[in-house]
């Protein structure tokens, strides 16, 4: 079978964001959350994370993510299935404010040089009190 895209969909399961199944919005008391998403295995050049505030849309934070590599010679993507963690860096985001949501997405990028072949999933985060 052919497929147009640089990730497998033999399994059904595409690029999934790990979010609580009884909220779109994941609640967190950090400041600076690890955010978890599955990525099948792919050919992709690369995967971005972004993270932006909510109301304003100001972009927070941009930054790679890294994904296993398959064993060569044993399957046919360049790199295997994954649950992967996206750490925010302290140094390079200003800290999530209780209350305030936060946007992200994740992108596998097929193709560099056209981004709208992106495969993309999001998900919202909220940091509420410690008290919550």
């Amino acid at each position: 079978a052919r497929s147009d895209t640089c990730v497998s969909t033999v399994n059904g399961n595409g690029v999934t964001a790990l979010l609580p199944s009884s909220s779109i919005v994941g609640l967190t008391t950090q400041d600076s959350p690890k955010i978890f998403a599955y990525i099948p295995p792919n050919n992709a050049e690369k995967a971005e994370f972004r993270l932006l505030e909510e109301k304003s849309s100001k972009e927070l934070f941009v930054g790679q993510v890294q994904m296993p590599k398959a064993e060569s010679g044993k399957d046919s993507y360049k790199y295997k299935a994954s649950v992967v963690g996206i750490s925010l860096p302290a140094n390079a985001v200003e800290k999530l404010q209780p209350g305030n949501k936060y946007l992200w997405a994740l992108m596998v990028v097929c193709k560099a040089d056209n981004r709208a072949q992106d495969i993309v999933v999001t998900g919202i985060v909220q940091r509420v009190d410690d008290a919550y």
